[in-house]
């Protein structure tokens, strides 16, 4: 059974709690079709309200955000082929840090290492499987 504050606290706001049965349009709601429902046995409490329905006329479109890639392409600045021609004179390691330091990801963004690709084949126990 609900506590009794429940009850009291929807009966005040204008709901009138009726049996499972019957359903009960509230004036309460602008949309006039929220709904609250008691259980047979008292124990549920069903409360159904849609989404209201607001004319075409009255939104306006959601703002476009622009997407902004951090990747090292925009942390480098491409139009300074200076220092892109810097990481690619590095050694990978120093190029990989230096990368991490710029973007803060780890160095697996940027030199991924493929287990498939280097996976060793293994013969099947059984060719008729």
């Amino acid at each position: 059974m609900f506590p009794r504050s429940i009850f009291v606290s929807l009966s005040s706001r204008g709901f009138r709690l009726m049996q499972a049965e019957t359903t009960h349009t509230n004036s309460y709601s602008s949309t006039a079709s929220t709904q609250v429902v008691v259980g047979d046995d008292g124990r549920t409490l069903v409360c159904w309200h849609p989404e209201p329905e607001i004319p075409y006329e009255l939104t306006s479109p959601l703002p476009k955000e622009e997407e902004i890639e951090q990747s090292v392409i925009s942390a480098l600045n491409v139009n300074d082929k200076r220092n892109v021609s810097r990481l690619e004179a590095m050694k990978e390691e120093f190029a990989r840090q230096e990368l991490m330091k710029l973007t803060h990801t780890t160095k697996h963004r940027w030199f991924p290492r493929p287990k498939k690709r280097f996976a060793k084949k293994t013969p099947m126990d059984r060719p008729y499987l």
